[in-house]
């Protein structure tokens, strides 16, 4: 009888203690889009463009869903002969105040044209575009350029 009271003693402790701790956790809410800013940035690194999709969020922690997209367009057209363009990923993050890396990316091996080149980044309605410092080298003209994404 004895072991049974203490049985439940310890059960009542461990309830009163996770109640107190969900109670204590604050909910953070959905990012507005007042909240929130998208950034992106592509530079040269060796012979491929390193691609940032950074988002900024300049009040209290807020939480971002929805998919994130970064697609190489040419003359605002999404360029097919890019493999894993789009490259998408799903998003589902509290975002601190300040600057959070949503999806990071390599552009390699590019040997068509050159001219007016954006990188375009998504994420729900939201859209930026971005300009490339650098593009990818044409190492192999005959195998395909590629867009990947990078652990972070």
């Amino acid at each position: 009888m004895r072991a049974a009271r203490l049985a439940l003693l310890c059960i009542c402790c461990v309830v009163v203690v996770l109640t107190a701790v969900a109670a204590g956790s604050p909910t953070v809410s959905a990012c507005t889009s007042r909240q929130v800013s998208l950034h992106v940035s592509a530079q040269g690194e060796n012979e491929t463009a390193a691609i940032d999709f950074l988002v900024t969020d300049d009040r209290s922690a807020c939480r971002l869903n929805g998919e994130a997209s970064l697609a190489v367009v040419q003359s605002g057209r999404l360029i097919s002969a890019v493999r894993g363009n789009p490259l998408r990923q799903a998003i589902d993050a509290v975002i601190r105040a300040g600057q959070s890396s949503l999806l990071i990316a390599n552009w390699e091996n590019w040997c068509g044209s050159r001219t007016d080149l954006r990188l375009r980044a998504t994420i729900g309605s939201r859209v930026t575009t971005g300009r490339f410092l650098n593009l990818p080298v044409c190492l192999y003209p005959k195998k395909p350029s590629r867009l990947t994404k990078v652990s972070q």
